[in-house]
Parts: structure tokens; C-alpha cells; sequence
């Protein structure tokens, strides 16, 4: 089996021109990062947390979600994700993903079981999503190649 290269996530010297409002974002949304128990460590930016020199030294875990909604129908919504977002661009994912922010109603500080805060957060980021417009369906047994792994929690949302 051929191996497979690991996707660049960002690097520090790219230069494409980007939106100005997803470059504030990554400058001023604080993730939370924590240790391999999930236990909160501190803060970073959006942009520290996905800079691959930051990852491949083990300073950027930090909480993430994966959201796959579901129709009655069992239709799994997917979105196509932009050809200029700065993250994964033009990628078919799940219906949505991002992070709880290092904000009172997201935090989760220490890590409770219903993830409350987590909830929350993925709750406000769906609703955001689904108003883009961006999603399709595919029935829930085809295949689904999801080449970008972390330890995100799974939220399974029947509407």
C-alpha cells in the first residue's frame, strides 16, 4: 500500500491573498488547549493551533468538534467547504466541524461528561453553516472517505 502524504494544514509562509475577515478570526478566536486527558493548558489562536510547526511539536492540541447531521430519511448533510477558505479549501467534509472557544460558554473547565459547553458550540456553528447554503446529501450507507483524523467528539443530530 502506497503511503499517504499527511495534508498541510497551513504553514507560516503562505501567501495567498485571503478574506480579511477569516484572517482576523485566526488571530482573535482563542481555542482551548489542553493535555492527552483533556484537561485545559491555556489558549491559543486558531492560527497557532493549525500552524503545522506547532502541531508536529506537540504544542497545539486543542478541542474540536465533527458534526454529522442526519435527515429522517437517514441522509447524511454534508457541506463543500470554499475554494478560499483558508483551512481544508474546497474539500467535501461532514456538515460541519470547528472548535469550542476559550469563552465561559464553551469551556468546559474541568471536562464534564455531557460536554455542555462543546454542545453549545456546535450547536451555533451548525446553525451558521446550514444559513451558507453549502450542504448536500448522500445516503447514510454509501462511503464516506474522511482523510483528516483528529479526536474530535461526534455529535449525531437527527432532524
Amino acid at each position: 500500500m502506497a503511503a499517504r502524504s499527511r495534508p498541510t494544514i497551513m504553514s507560516a509562509s503562505s501567501q495567498k491573498a485571503y478574506d480579511g475577515e477569516q484572517l482576523r478570526l485566526l488571530d482573535s478566536d482563542e481555542c482551548i488547549l489542553v493535555d492527552e486527558l483533556d484537561q485545559v493548558v491555556g489558549s491559543a489562536s486558531k492560527k497557532f493551533c493549525h500552524l503545522m510547526e506547532n502541531i508536529d511539536a506537540d504544542k497545539a492540541l486543542h478541542r474540536a468538534f465533527s458534526v454529522f447531521l442526519f435527515t429522517g430519511n437517514g441522509e447524511l448533510v454534508l457541506q463543500k467547504r470554499s475554494s478560499d477558505k483558508i483551512l481544508f479549501p474546497d474539500r467535501w467534509t461532514n456538515t460541519c466541524c470547528s472548535h469550542p472557544l476559550s469563552v465561559a460558554d464553551e469551556l468546559d473547565n474541568p471536562p464534564c461528561p455531557e460536554a455542555s459547553g462543546v454542545k453549545r458550540a456546535a450547536v451555533s456553528r451548525v446553525r451558521q453553516n446550514i444559513t451558507r447554503g453549502s450542504l448536500a446529501l448522500i445516503q447514510r450507507n454509501q462511503a464516506f472517505d474522511h482523510t483528516h483524523s483528529n479526536r474530535a467528539p461526534l455529535f449525531f443530530i437527527f432532524v
